[in-house]
């Protein structure tokens, strides 16, 4: 009787923790994300119209449970009768494309300073250091405008904007990771053993930071698509008539009385996509930290 009861007491446990880590799980966060995902990479053969056309005989029409409204449209329409749906949908592809490459650009050059600095010491990491301060000191919106007016506007200009500008966080951090792992047993033994500088770099330290910068890019992934939609809100992104989200809230803060619309769909798109990434990377940094997992 023992032996058959044994192995249901030995896999409850098991169950339980399985069970526990799928409730512990960021699914809101995760399932928000994979939707504004799925409409950037499908926005054009999902959209059921295009996101450029317009017609002022449509101008302005509600959304289509409001009293007006027609459900080919379901989000309504703005001042130029563009449907809201199709916009927001493009809108979602712009978001995700400056967003995944400013943080490529700003997370690249960040890891690179902060291996540099971290590795060397010495006056190599005094001059980096600096570098850094000097960043992180000077105002965001400062050095937007004077790159957007120096550069043409585009999706190009905003990736470089933003890359420029937040990658100084990603040196800060990133650098004490690096110093952490460099007085580490098994680096003093690849330095010993012969290995260059590069492998060592390479093969022992970047791949032991490799969870700090996942947190550092999810968790600035919502910080740069606000950023962006804060540029284009102020003209300083994205250039009409394309269909950013911030470029839709600037057009519709006019009409906000009586088409609130206009404003609001695409400012709750920006709000669930920014919290989203911001809950996905605080899950992420406590799953990814052994100490935050064991609290």
């Amino acid at each position: 009787m023992t032996a058959l009861t044994q192995p249901a007491t030995v896999l409850a446990p098991a169950r339980r923790g399985r069970l526990a880590r799928l409730r512990n799980l960021p699914w809101l966060a995760g399932s928000i994300l994979l939707v504004v995902l799925l409409l950037g990479a499908l926005g054009p053969a999902i959209a059921p119209h295009n996101p450029r056309d317009a017609d002022l005989a449509r101008s302005l029409m509600p959304p289509a449970w409001s009293e007006g409204g027609s459900w080919s449209y379901p989000l309504g329409t703005d001042q130029q009768g563009r449907d809201i749906l199709s916009r927001i949908i493009a809108g979602a592809r712009i978001s995700l494309i400056v967003g995944f490459m400013a943080v490529a650009v700003a997370g690249g050059l960040g890891s690179l300073v902060a291996l540099l600095g971290g590795y060397y010491g010495g006056w190599v990491d005094a001059v980096l250091g600096r570098i850094v301060d000097t960043m992180l000191s000077m105002p965001f919106l400062m050095v937007a405008i004077v790159m957007a007016q120096v550069l043409s506007p585009g999706i190009r200009t905003i990736v470089l904007i933003l890359g420029f500008t937040y990658w100084a966080t990603y040196a800060r951090v990133l650098r004490g990771e690096v110093l952490r792992i460099k007085s580490q047993d098994f680096v003093a033994l690849a330095r010993v053993g012969g290995c260059s500088t590069l492998r060592i770099l390479w093969r022992y330290i970047l791949p032991n930071m490799v969870n700090t910068l996942i947190v550092l890019a999810t968790l600035q992934l919502g910080a740069t698509i606000l950023a962006e939609a804060t540029l284009s809100f102020l003209g300083l992104g994205v250039p009409p008539p394309n269909a950013a989200w911030g470029l839709m809230l600037a057009e519709g803060r006019q009409y906000v009385t009586y088409a609130w619309w206009l404003a609001v769909f695409p400012g709750i798109a920006i709000m669930l996509t920014v919290l989203s990434a911001n809950m996905l990377g605080d899950w992420l940094r406590v799953r990814l930290d052994p100490k935050q997992r064991q609290v």
